[in-house]
């Protein structure tokens, strides 16, 4: 695996549930104790499956499947490779920090008002 989750699971290092509760974060639905684990295992799983191993090969794997690839059946498939994928620096790993800042900002304003830090 390549990029930051690669990093994160080997070893299937994983946190006691209600840790988080040390730093602060208070769990307000169910299902909350294990949001963060199922988007780091998800991305892991689709960087593993990917037909690429790194920023470069992914220009190379995107310049041959794209004219395989009918653009009025799969438009944002043909808009994801050509304008992000083909795009020099693009480099999957980075979209996890992106996810989970989403994921932990959710949860942060879904935080009653005296649990916030």
């Amino acid at each position: 695996m390549c990029g930051i989750v690669g990093d994160l699971v080997e070893g299937e290092r994983r946190v006691p549930v209600g840790s988080e509760r040390t730093v602060g974060v208070v769990r307000v639905a169910p299902g909350d104790e294990d949001r963060e684990e199922r988007y780091t295992y998800g991305f892991a799983i689709q960087e593993a499956a990917l037909p690429f191993d790194s920023p470069d090969t992914a220009t190379e794997v995107a310049d041959r499947m794209v004219p395989q690839i009918s653009a009025a059946e799969y438009p944002h498939l043909v808009e994801m490779a050509t304008e992000h994928i083909r795009r020099p620096g693009y480099d999957f790993g980075d979209e996890f920090e992106f996810g989970l800042t989403v994921i932990l900002d959710a949860l942060t304003r879904s935080m009653p008002d005296g649990h916030r830090r």
